[in-house]
Order: C-alpha cells, then structure tokens, then sequence
C-alpha cells in the first residue's frame, strides 16, 4: 500500500475559537484585527500609513512571530506580537516609550520569513521604534553610542589594547574620522533636535 500523505484544509485567515489565549492574555483569533479597521480609528492609520490593510488582516494568530524570536527565547518580556497588537489594535501609544522593550528588536526578520503570510513585522516594529525616536524616547545605550559618534567619529570608543593588538596583527593604526561631517550627518538625519545637539 503507497503512502497518502494527509489532506489538510487551506487554513483560515479567521479562526473561530475567540475563547483561547496566549501567554499575554491576548485573544489568539484573526477576528480581532478586524476591530483595527474600523472607520475613525486614527492612530491605526498612523501606524499603517507604511502597510497595507488587508496585509495585517491576513494574521492568523500563529504567535510563530514571537516563538521564533531570537530576542523573545533570551528577553522574557519581549513578545513582538503583543507590541504589535497593543499598538495597532488597542491604539496604545504607550508602547512606543518602553523601551526596555520596543528597542530589543535587533531587525533580524525571522519572524517575517517565518510568517506564513509573510507579513512584515519587524517593518512595523522599526516605524514604531523610529515614532518613539521622534518622541525622544531613545534608550541610554543608544543615545550614549550616538554622543560618541559624534564625539570621535566612531560608536565605541577605540583603547590603547584593541591598538596594541592591530599593531600585532599587522594592521595599520585607525585614522581618526572627519566628525565634522558625521555631525553634519546626523543632524541633517534630525537627531540635533531629539538629542538636544547644537
């Protein structure tokens, strides 16, 4: 007798069980994403003024966004999927200043390629990140890394022992970059005004 693989059903863009929850306590059906859509919800426009609607409708409340996070399995409290939901579906501008959690999202893009509707939530997550950017919410590290670029030219700063070793390595001693036009760069890019940077 030859192997018959099982014929499974095209999954649903909605499930139907609104009673299960996830480990955030949110719903784990597509039905509600519809609540974002509806006429008059103005922070959603904002939100998807990148995106397109029907693109988020297609969710199937996998949660494999999250689950297969490389942030999510070392951050407790990172769940892209309910920063997500928080701030397209409930409105909740207040995800956008904590940033012990908005900023862990390193852009690496497994859950977009992950997805099963490819949506892209990492692309999402980054314009959520750059609207808290424009708040001024930026988190110490950052802003600290940002001041010595424009201070040395360079994110972190370069010690007598990292020179001693490219000097073994046969490397040529670094040259000290023009901060002069990094400066110019990044105030051009709009950072003088969230940083206080004259």
């Amino acid at each position: 007798m030859q192997y018959q693989p099982k014929r499974y059903s095209r999954a649903r863009p909605f499930s139907v069980n609104a009673r299960r929850r996830d480990r955030t306590g949110l719903p784990r059906t597509g039905r509600t994403w519809c609540r974002a859509f509806r006429p008059g919800r103005r922070r959603v426009s904002k939100a998807l003024n990148l995106y397109e609607r029907e693109h988020f409708t297609r969710c199937l409340q996998c949660a494999i966004c999250s689950g297969s996070c490389p942030t999510a399995r070392v951050v407790d409290r990172y769940n892209p999927r309910e920063l997500v939901l928080r701030y397209i579906l409930d409105g909740d501008e207040d995800v956008l200043s904590e940033m012990d959690t908005l900023w862990c999202c390193t852009t690496c893009q497994v859950c977009r390629e992950r997805c099963p509707h490819g949506i892209n939530i990492s692309g999402l997550l980054t314009h959520m990140m750059n609207l808290s950017a424009l708040k001024g919410n930026i988190p110490p590290v950052l802003r600290s890394s940002i001041m010595m670029m424009i201070e040395t030219g360079r994110p972190i700063q370069s010690n007598s022992r990292s020179e001693r070793i490219r000097g073994e390595l046969g490397l040529k001693p670094l040259t000290k970059p023009d901060t002069k036009e990094i400066r110019e760069i990044l105030l051009d890019a709009g950072l003088g005004k969230i940083l206080d940077i004259q």
